[in-house]
């Protein structure tokens, strides 16, 4: 299994930082939405609510915020998320 990785960023600064994902964390992050909040300490971040902005999968897709469906679809998208 490939290792996952998270980016989180803080607004602030500016800058962003790698994380890599444990096997346990990873059911944490699996069934969330984009826009949900989760406990920093799941990665070693206490104090701090982290929010989920994004992600894609292992094909380089990347996710939407408007569609609530697991794995790949084809749908008929105008120029928004994900497309130029």
């Amino acid at each position: 299994m490939a290792n996952s990785v998270a980016v989180i960023a803080d607004p602030r600064t500016g800058k962003s930082y790698k994380k890599e994902v444990t096997p346990e964390n990873l059911s944490i992050l699996t069934g969330r939405k984009i826009g949900e909040e989760i406990d920093g300490i799941f990665f070693e971040l206490p104090g701090y609510k982290l929010k989920i902005t994004g992600g894609s999968t292992i094909d380089g897709f990347a996710m939407r915020r408007d569609l609530s469906i697991s794995g790949k679809k084809r749908i008929l998208v105008t120029y928004s998320e994900g497309r130029k």
